[in-house]
This record gives structure tokens, C-alpha cells and sequence, in this order.
């Protein structure tokens, strides 16, 4: 299973090297990512900006227990389903 810790590193290093917007462009290879660029993109956020506020709502998440972060249930979600 991954973790929120992993995602946040995986994405600093892909806004480092200039991918990270792969994550809007094509979301459906990474899943993962996909629930908070989807709430960003109802806000209407534009596309460019969207890697790093994602980046900001990760690390926020990372600051409470684990049984209070969205991200931990919608991958434990993802990671039962590739179970199946």
C-alpha cells in the first residue's frame, strides 16, 4: 500500500524536474493522485497551479492521525481494489 509520505516526495520530485502536471494531464494513470486533482478541478483551479496545491493539501493531511486523512481511506480503497 502507498503511502501519503511517498506521494509527497514522488510529487515534489516530479514538480522538481517539470512532470509534475502529468498528474492533471493524465490522471488516470495515477490513480492516487486523482481524487484531490479532481476536488481542484470542480474549483476550477487552473491546470498549471494544480500539482503544487496538491502538494499543500497532501502535506496538510500528513500533519493529522492517520484515521482522520482522506487520502489514507481513498487508498486503502484503491489498494482493496487491486486486490480484487
Amino acid at each position: 500500500m502507498t503511502s501519503i509520505w511517498k506521494l509527497i516526495y514522488e510529487l515534489d520530485y516530479w514538480c522538481y524536474i517539470g512532470t509534475g502536471d502529468d498528474i492533471v494531464n493524465c490522471k488516470e494513470n495515477r490513480l492516487e493522485y486523482k481524487l484531490l486533482v479532481d476536488e481542484l478541478l470542480v474549483l476550477k483551479v487552473p491546470p498549471e497551479q494544480i500539482p503544487g496545491k496538491v502538494l499543500v493539501r497532501l502535506k496538510e493531511q500528513a500533519d493529522l492521525p492517520f484515521y482522520r486523512r482522506p487520502m489514507f481511506w481513498y487508498l486503502l480503497k484503491l489498494w482493496i481494489k487491486g486486490l480484487f
